[in-house]
């Protein structure tokens, strides 16, 4: 592109952004739903893996989430790097148990892998799920693993193989969506 195109193009971005940036007396109030940001909170969920929409997955250890009429066992087992060809980010490699009786002497495994800005091109982020069977959990790069519209609870365990893995351990403790 030549010199005289970007001064064009500039010119031109400049011209339709004028009308975006208004002056203001007073600071924006946030609105009476919208609690104010809280930078401690913030940084204490980023620590503790633990927020109001998400828990961090540990590589390696399992996960327990709770939904209507299953529950399912996730661990990540690795981050991996996509090929060229996937053109995504940092992902994980996964493995997961979809328990359908009461007695969790049953399940189906999966296993997959999943990339965040998967399909995606620059700039263009979506929601990415880890695919469980005909369960979607949503997840992104950092590990996080967030409610849906129908997980209602979720545990993260110390255990590492699913024969461990107890969903009526009592030392659990259970994280309810907000």
């Amino acid at each position: 592109m030549g010199p005289v195109k970007i001064v064009i193009l500039s010119l031109l971005a400049m011209l339709a952004l004028r009308g975006c940036f208004v002056e203001m007396d007073e600071p924006v109030e946030p609105l009476a739903s919208e609690p104010p940001f809280d930078p401690n909170a913030y940084f204490e969920e980023m620590e503790t893996g633990v927020g109001e929409t998400a828990i961090r997955a540990e590589i390696g250890r399992f996960i327990l989430l709770r939904r209507d009429g299953a529950d399912v066992a996730l661990k990540l087992m690795e981050h991996t790097r996509p090929s060229r060809r996937d053109m995504g980010m940092l992902g994980a490699r996964y493995v997961c148990f979809v328990f359908e009786d009461d007695d969790y002497s049953h399940f189906k495994k999966y296993v997959g892998e999943v990339y965040e800005r998967e399909g995606g091109g620059f700039f263009r982020f979506r929601h990415v799920y880890v695919k469980c069977g005909t369960f979607k959990i949503e997840w992104s790069m950092g590990d996080w693993i967030y409610f849906g519209d129908s997980i209602s609870a979720m545990a993260r365990t110390d255990k590492t193989d699913i024969e461990d893995v107890d969903f009526a351990d009592e030392t659990l403790e259970w994280h309810h969506r907000e």
